[in-house]
């Protein structure tokens, strides 16, 4: 509030009388009300800081100590042999100290010393208690007496009433697993995918590998580890997201839905009331550090709380440059991404990708840190912030926290968010979309922010922005879930959360809170500075305090009154040329392109849960990614890379490891699944051995022995020295990142920079005429209009031989009709203009035509016709094919097609979910980290429901985000309808929902996705699915798992 009232805390004028002084009294008491309260969290963190320092002791243990020293002096036993004394006589030879004062201050040194003796045994007896993770591995449900033993040991030695980061000094350091193990494990995780002649290879690659180069690099990694307290986290940090140049939306950034079911209050200005005081008494906890630490096994095993520290009053700033045309001018740590506590990095610790290969070169072979490049981005992280920054309808307005020395009440809250919704000034030229310059590529967001908003009242406002607790948009949309149509609503609510406009989030800002008009609200989270178990922790905090204690009125509105007298909200002003307004306008168009490329589709699965899942003594987890497996192979008709984050916190600053969920078991399984003549007992067992491998894996990521984070470690080692490997190199497709694009992926499930040395931007979609390529002139007909209708659009790319025609479906439902193309075929009316969604005329087969994929060539390359130049339609060249590499040859450089995570629930014990089923939350999701590729996101709720959230792109052809009912394609279907027994009726009728609908019309199979689609058996909603025909399941039998379905499709699958 200071800030508010500087302007009016005094005048003054001058006149030939004197000089009038009139001093504001209100002001100056705010001011004074604004330092106490600075002053306070200064002394709590004080506080804390000491109480975190002498953990598991407390400051009162000290006192006990001491005590119990000077009483044995007393009755003249001496219980340090003799150190008391000598501490007597080197204080009786300065001469400053009498005799008597001797004795006490000796003893009391003494008992000093004794307690922090004890409090560093305890700490390190502490540490190696938890390095032990034997307790993992442990069969499920039963204790061994040596880990009762293990759990009573760690209760002792843990101390009583932690807060916070009381556990971080006493956490473990992430272990480097030996190279031969890394090593075998890479090599078990690509042999389903390979064939057999280049699994060969890589063997031989991965053996010399482990014998030469790999122990010196890993001689290095572990030097840093010992120095460092995480040999990944800082480097991870640096390369997977800050150097990343390509837009944070929708390709970094997640997003956080609200309750499922139950919408509190319809009245928005309420609603952000109750939110944004929630959000802020947890803030204040955090400062406090009052929020319990994240224990395990029965409230024993703590995890590492590091990533809470910049949840608020965190920003990213964009850099401009990653190459070597800078070096840092600043000592170590000066600069760097993080700004404060234990994140600093080492002087080995620096550029990766970009690191010149020779020259500059320190210790040890390691290059001086005043020699490393500039990092791209940095995170801005301030102390604290007594402002939020909300925008609504093109403008920005700071509104103050505090009022009187305390923190707004929710009714004042609401008060101050009515008025910036009442507010009717217009957004000044350039406001309305400013944020687009966080939505676009980084570069030009850094090079603009350098030119135009460095001083003045740019930088006041941006400043204001960037510096806020957090930022709040009030949305004018209506989302939410809607009973009269989920699939809509859910889908539109989760773009909308997603990436909005594309000019309405701040999406630098840690997280930015979105209120919709309806109610409804979620977070669009910015995913460098932590993890997606962080804000769900704040998130499920929020949600529970606004319902079970804050709560609202009889009339929807905050509980309390209002007070007028608190300054209205402070329009931020701007003053943006028309230079950076074009840029403003570029980086827009960019991110439209990327949000309208997206296609996404969330729902809740209730047909069953975990609950049932338990019963047939299986992981949940396990039970989905098996599913998920399954369902890919038949619709693909082929294995991918899987990725599933796992955490690694039960380290120190540890963040994820990746669990490679495709294994030779689950591929076992799946091919048994799709094999008619295989049994119901022969399914089964595979089905336990995939599980309990999947689960042996993911203990295997938590306790340090995962795959991707050593090899992205030791490919970072090898640059820093300047030397090649044929097997990092090679493994790099697979460990280290995608072969194009650098897109960080869901929570905890970034995309890593390609072995190349660099990341590389994401390939936006390119804008095509409205004119469809392969369409012929329309003709004068009555059935074709002459005018293509403005919902159409283009594909963003084009594909060989497939004519990819996107439609306006219901509420502007984008749906993609892919349709096969030869050259020569008859003209044939697309499945859109059917529909009446379509006005051209596309070439095609004729009608029930499924031309073969094409067959490849005997020198491992594939035949591609290309497309025709001219656009009129067939192919360019017909006969005379292009080369380009089989996909065998390709697989190391694979990306991570199926990028999957699970969202944790009930972080936040607030209230029991077993007696409020409604108050169930939808999770989150992100972007598909493949252009053609899945990313899915699901949240296991209860004990009956599952939330799944699902994303592709609509520039691949091979990829449908749609429910499994209408669609195979769908990530969420792959494991419905797998074993439903088929039957040789008719197709479906194209068509939007209601029985008996398929969103996909005539689909052509393509080359390595398996056979054609065949009809299923129809019930609420229809669908295909893909593969060969399973035999029909027997119900009734030992050990059923239904797999995952739509809960719309009830179908009950058995193995």
């Amino acid at each position: 509030m200071a800030e508010a009232h500087q302007a009016v805390a005094f005048q003054f004028t001058v006149t030939p009388e004197g000089i009038d002084l009139r001093l504001s009294h209100e002001a100056l008491k705010q001011i004074y009300l604004s330092g106490l309260h600075s002053w306070k969290k200064k002394f709590i963190r004080l506080k804390n800081g000491i109480i975190t320092g002498v953990y598991p002791a407390s400051p009162s243990s000290w006192l006990i100590v001491v005590v119990g020293v000077m009483s044995t002096m007393y009755a003249k036993v001496d219980p340090s042999l003799g150190v008391i004394a000598r501490i007597s006589r080197t204080l009786d030879s300065t001469g400053c100290v009498s005799g008597q004062a001797q004795q006490v201050l000796s003893g009391v040194l003494f008992g000093t010393g004794l307690w922090v003796a004890l409090i560093m045994t305890m700490r390190y007896s502490l540490k190696v208690l938890l390095s032990y993770h034997g307790w993992m591995f442990a069969e499920h449900g039963r204790m061994s007496r040596a880990t009762r033993l293990w759990m009573g040991m760690v209760k002792v030695f843990s101390g009583r009433k932690p807060m916070l980061y009381s556990f971080q000094t006493s956490l473990p350091r992430l272990p480097v697993p030996p190279v031969k193990d890394t090593v075998n494990r890479y090599l078990d995780s690509v042999r389903p995918l390979m064939k057999e002649q280049d699994f060969e290879r890589m063997t031989a690659l991965a053996q010399d590998f482990a014998v030469s180069l790999g122990p010196r690099l890993q001689w290095y990694l572990k030097l840093k580890s010992w120095w460092a307290t995480n040999y990944v986290s800082d480097w991870w940090e640096e390369y997977i997201y800050l150097r990343g140049r390509g837009p944070l939306m929708v390709n970094s950034n997640y997003y956080a839905m609200d309750l499922l079911y139950i919408t509190p209050t319809h009245i928005q200005a309420a609603r952000a009331g109750n939110a944004i005081h929630a959000i802020l008494l947890y803030r204040r906890k955090l400062d406090r550090e009052e929020i319990k630490p994240i224990l395990l096994l029965g409230s024993t095993v703590p995890l590492c709380s590091a990533q809470w520290e910049r949840t608020f009053n965190t920003s990213r700033v964009p850099g401009e440059e990653t190459g070597e045309s800078r070096r840092r001018q600043q000592p170590c740590g000066v600069g760097c991404r993080r700004r404060s506590g234990p994140w600093r990095p080492g002087e080995a610790e620096g550029a990766s990708a970009a690191l010149p290969q020779a020259g500059f070169r320190g210790r040890a072979g390691l290059p001086l840190v005043s020699d490393l490049p500039v990092p791209a981005d940095t995170i801005q992280h301030v102390r604290d912030s007594e402002h939020i920054v909300v925008y609504h309808r093109g403008r920005y307005f700071k509104v103050w926290l505090y009022h009187d020395g305390r923190l707004l009440r929710p009714r004042e809250i609401e008060q101050q968010v009515q008025r910036v919704l009442d507010d009717p000034s217009q957004p000044q030229p350039g406001e309305e979309k400013l944020a687009a310059l966080t939505a676009g590529d980084r570069v030009p967001w850094a090079k603009c922010r350098q030119a135009y908003f460095g001083r003045g009242r740019n930088k006041q406002s941006l400043d204001a922005v960037e510096k806020a607790a957090f930022f709040v948009t009030l949305d004018d949309t209506v989302q939410g879930y809607e009973k009269d149509d989920p699939v809509r609503s859910l889908d539109s609510y989760a773009k909308s959360l997603l990436h909005g406009r594309c000019y309405d989030r701040w999406f630098d800002k840690s997280f930015t809170f979105i209120v919709f008009k309806n109610g409804k609200m979620g977070l669009n989270t910015e995913h460098s500075w932590a993890d997606a178990p962080i804000i769900g922790h704040l998130w499920e905090y929020v949600l529970s305090t606004d319902c079970f204690q804050l709560g609202y009125g009889d009339d929807g509105h905050c509980r309390g009154d209002a007070n007028p007298g608190i300054p209205p909200p402070t329009r931020l002003q701007w003053d943006i040329p028309e230079e950076c307004q074009e840029v403003i306008e570029a980086s827009l168009s960019s991110a439209n392109q990327l949000a309208d490329d997206v296609d996404f589709h969330s729902f809740p699965f209730d047909v069953f849960g975990k609950g049932r899942i338990k019963k047939c003594r299986t992981s949940p987890d396990a039970f989905v990614q098996l599913a998920l497996q399954l369902a890919h192979y038949k619709d693909m008709g082929k294995f991918c890379l899987t990725y599933e984050a796992s955490m690694t916190r039960l380290f120190r600053e540890g963040r994820t490891e990746t669990v490679r969920s495709c294994t030779t078991e689950s591929c076992d399984f799946v091919r048994a699944m799709v094999d008619p003549a295989q049994s119901v007992e022969q399914r089964l067992r595979l089905f336990r051995l995939a599980s309990e491998k999947h689960q042996l894996l993911y203990r295997l990521a938590m306790t340090g022995s995962g795959i991707d984070r050593h090899l992205f470690c030791l490919y970072v080692v090898s640059k820093y020295l300047g030397v090649d490997s044929p097997f990092l190199k090679e493994a790099g497709g697979t460990s280290l990142g995608p072969p194009r694009g650098s897109r960080p992926g869901p929570p905890g499930c970034p995309r890593l920079a390609h072995a190349d040395g660099g990341p590389r931007a994401p390939q936006l979609p390119q804008p095509l005429s409205r004119q469809c390529p392969l369409a012929p002139a329309p003709a004068a007909s009555s059935e074709v209009p002459a005018a293509p209708s403005a919902a159409l659009r283009q594909p963003a790319s084009s594909v060989v031989g497939v004519h990819s025609c996107f439609h306006a479906g219901p509420a502007g439902r984008q749906l993609r009709r892919p349709e096969p193309v030869a050259g020569g075929a008859a003209s044939k009316a697309c499945p859109g203009f059917l529909l009446g969604r379509c006005q051209r005329l596309v070439l095609g087969p004729a009608a029930g035509a499924r031309p073969p994929p094409p067959a490849p060539r005997a020198d491992c390359t594939e035949q591609a016709a290309l497309p025709d130049p001219s656009g009129r339609g067939g192919a360019a060249g017909a006969g005379q094919p292009s080369a380009r590499p089989c996909p065998a040859r390709q697989v190391l450089s694979e990306p991570w097609r199926l990028s999957t995570s699970q969202t944790p629930q009930q972080q936040v014990e607030l209230f029991d979910l077993e007696n409020y089923p409604e108050y169930v939350s939808s999770g989150g999701g992100f972007g598909p980290v493949a252009d053609d590729g899945y990313g899915v996101s699901y949240i296991i709720v209860g004990e009956n429901l599952i939330n799944f959230h699902i994303s592709s792109k609509f520039s691949c052809p091979e990829t449908v985000s749609l429910t499994p009912a209408q669609s195979p394609c769908s990530p969420v279907g792959w494991g419905a309808p797998a074993l439903a027994p088929q039957h040789s009726g008719p197709r479906p009728q194209p068509g939007r929902g209601g029985a008996g609908s398929s969103l996909l019309v005539a689909e052509a199979p393509r080359p390595g996705r398996g056979a054609p689609l065949e009809p299923a058996p129809q019930h609420r909603r229809g669908g295909w699915s893909r593969g060969r025909t399973p035999a029909s399941p027997s119900p009734g039998v030992d050990g059923v798992l239904p797999v995952v379905s739509h809960a719309r499709d009830r179908r009950a699958l058995f193995l």
